[in-house]
């Protein structure tokens, strides 16, 4: 049997939320896009909007990088690969989008 101090000192989360800009690149159809709702240590919930990747992690993709796809795809349907550059903290964070491949 173990206290709850050890675990508590031993636990992991099961699921991290990472932003998209930690990705190397990813593809428009297979990240399938949803709402999850998390909570925090002080009782207080969020919403993230994402999706789960390969590496079992979910992704936070702001509605700005949604955007900048949505226009892209406009120019270049076949679009499939991005890649998002975050620079910036806080309220000043900016992200580029740019189509990497349409294979």
């Amino acid at each position: 049997m173990t206290t709850l101090r050890n675990a508590a000192e031993k636990f992991e989360s099961s699921q991290t939320i990472k932003n998209v800009a930690d990705l190397e690149n990813f593809d428009i159809d297979k990240a399938n896009i949803e709402t999850r709702t998390f909570a925090t240590g002080t009782d207080k919930e969020f919403q993230v909007t994402g999706f789960e990747h390969a590496d079992g992690d979910f992704y936070r993709v702001p509605n700005s990088v949604i955007g900048q796809i949505k226009t892209i795809l406009e120019k270049h349907p076949e679009g499939k690969h991005f890649e998002v550059i975050k620079s910036g903290t806080g309220l000043n964070t900016q992200y580029t989008t740019m189509l990497v491949s349409n294979l």
